[in-house]
């Protein structure tokens, strides 16, 4: 039940320096260690090498208790200050990051609500000298119907160091300093099973040393096994003490099954802050078990003034064959 992996990158897609990341990882699973329990246990290593900001590693491991009606997971991870991988991203360096959850799922009988479910969720980050910089704890609590209705209710309280400003929408700025908030979130959604559904989700209000409300909502409608069509909104009005800004995203995404091995799915997207518009269409074909085509379509365009002006067109066509011995 356990597994080893490998990987090995070399490249910069800029053509700005040489780079090459190799690394590591194992994972345990054991179905027998608890009784009927499942645990879970992985651990990874990564190092990559530049020619322009050096040498660095990054590297990890968790542990996880995938069960009912408890679960539980913990995970450590520490990513170097020059970790960089040229191939592929990493969102934050320099830093140790501690997750740690659990949750508790209560299942009803006889009763149009299938499970009750609390949880909680915490996160801390901090430098490389154990400085904190990051810290998130959430609490939430669920509900589902037999029908895959759900409401959820969560609410969390978050700290953050920022060490330098930065801007939010090109429009306000975050001065340095250390920020503390609450907020709670509000989510309802119908089942997808039905034609037509139905969900929406309200965050509010704590916002560093301001406030911000967003509102999402989408509408899928699915009339058939062969189409579906998903058009959603987002909105997002911060306030906070250097200035105000109301952020509007609209989003528009469709997909045809041709067969259950052949899918057409196809994406729009706007923002009022940016004004770009985006265009992406993959289709994908199984046409052998473990064999697939893929090709990727992508165009970008800027729309001021109700102007259509072109940016960048992508393309990629993808053949993978899995070998299995």
């Amino acid at each position: 039940q356990s597994r080893l992996g490998f990987v090995f990158t070399n490249g910069d897609p800029t053509g700005q320096s040489e780079n090459t990341v190799a690394g590591a990882d194992f994972q345990y699973r054991s179905s027998e260690l608890f009784g009927d329990k499942t645990v879970l246990a992985d651990v990874f290593y990564q190092r990559s090498f530049s020619n322009t900001v050096g040498d660095d590693d990054s590297f990890g491991g968790s542990i996880a208790f995938p069960n009912e009606p408890w679960a539980g997971e913990f995970s450590f991870k520490q990513i170097g200050a020059n970790f960089f991988p040229a191939l592929g991203f990493v969102n934050r360096t320099a830093i140790r990051a501690y997750n740690g959850s659990v949750d508790y799922v209560y299942r009803f009988e006889n009763s149009f609500l299938r499970t009750l479910e609390f949880g909680t969720e915490h996160q801390f980050v901090t430098d490389l000298h154990d400085r904190l910089e990051t810290r998130e704890n959430q609490f939430s609590i669920s509900v589902e119907t037999n029908a895959a209705d759900e409401a959820e209710f969560d609410f969390g309280t978050f700290y953050e160091f920022v060490p330098a400003p930065f801007d939010i929408a090109d429009t306000l700025i975050v001065p340095a300093g250390r920020y503390e908030w609450t907020a709670f979130e509000v989510s309802f959604e119908t089942s997808d099973a039905r034609p037509l559904a139905l969900g929406v989700q309200v965050t509010c209000c704590g916002f560093y040393d301001g406030s911000a409300v967003e509102v999402q909502v989408e509408l899928g409608y699915r009339p058939n096994a062969y189409f579906e069509i998903v058009p959603g909104y987002e909105v997002t009005f911060i306030d906070l003490p250097t200035g105000k800004v109301d952020i509007h995203v609209g989003e528009i995404t469709s997909v045809v099954n041709f067969t259950p091995d052949m899918q057409l799915a196809m994406q729009i997207q706007y923002d009022n802050i940016s004004q770009d518009f985006g265009f992406l269409a993959r289709y994908r074909w199984e046409y052998l078990p473990g064999s697939e085509l893929f090709v990727a379509f992508g165009q970008s365009a800027l729309i001021p003034d109700s102007r259509f002006v072109a940016q960048r067109t992508q393309a990629s066509v993808r053949l993978g064959h899995t070998f299995r011995f």
